[in-house]
């Protein structure tokens, strides 16, 4: 597996990242072979010194030579995170 991060502290409130992998899987049982890239992008934006609000995009794409493993996802995220 490898792969880059990118993150930026913009301002004092406003932080974005964003990644990028690939993984190549190999399986003994059967020769299943994956190749996985995935790609995503957040931002998180400081309401208070404690209090975070935040979101994120990720795509994920796995080749595979076995029929039915074979996939595409989308994920949309939304935090709230809170200390103490």
């Amino acid at each position: 597996r490898y792969g880059a991060t990118w993150s930026h502290e913009w301002n004092s409130r406003v932080i974005t990242n964003a990644n990028v992998t690939r993984s190549d899987d190999s399986f003994a049982n059967g020769g299943r072979s994956d190749t996985t890239d995935a790609f995503g992008v957040g931002v998180t934006y400081r309401l208070q010194r404690w209090l975070t609000i935040g979101g994120g995009f990720k795509f994920t794409d796995r080749d595979s030579n076995i029929a039915g493993s074979k996939y595409k996802k989308n994920i949309y995220s939304l935090s709230l995170a809170a200390a103490l």
